[in-house]
């Protein structure tokens, strides 16, 4: 969550990551939700076997959420991280999430923001 230029991430169990984004979407909170995108690799498959696909549930959850809302949806690949890490690297900005998961998250919203930041810079 992006708010007024202070990064704040987390992690969520399944349930409470639905509350907190209804919530969040209730409030007018969200602008866009980004979600990286589950992709069941070959080297991970026999990890999944008999598996409920808990991930994959949640991302369709959220989805319906987002659609509930009229809040567009960003599905992202886990191939941005690397290349937004250096940026961030090379413009000072620290990741401050307290776990793996939550700064990927934070690696997530900045490549958006980068994004848009830069597509702004081309109108002018």
């Amino acid at each position: 969550m992006l708010d007024s230029g202070l990064v704040r991430s987390g992690e969520w169990r399944p349930g409470q990551a639905v509350n907190e984004v209804i919530a969040l979407m209730t409030q007018n909170k969200v602008d866009e939700l980004v979600v990286e995108e589950f992709v069941l690799y070959p080297e991970e498959y026999q990890q999944q076997i008999w598996s409920d696909m808990k991930t994959s549930q949640l991302i369709g959850v959220l989805k319906h959420i987002a659609y509930m809302f009229r809040i567009p949806i960003e599905m992202q690949g886990a191939s941005i991280k690397t290349s937004t890490r250096r940026q961030l690297r090379a413009r000072g900005i620290k990741l401050r999430g307290p776990t793996e998961h939550a700064r990927d998250a934070e690696l997530h919203l900045w490549y958006r923001t980068l994004r848009k930041q830069k597509e702004d810079e081309g109108e002018t």
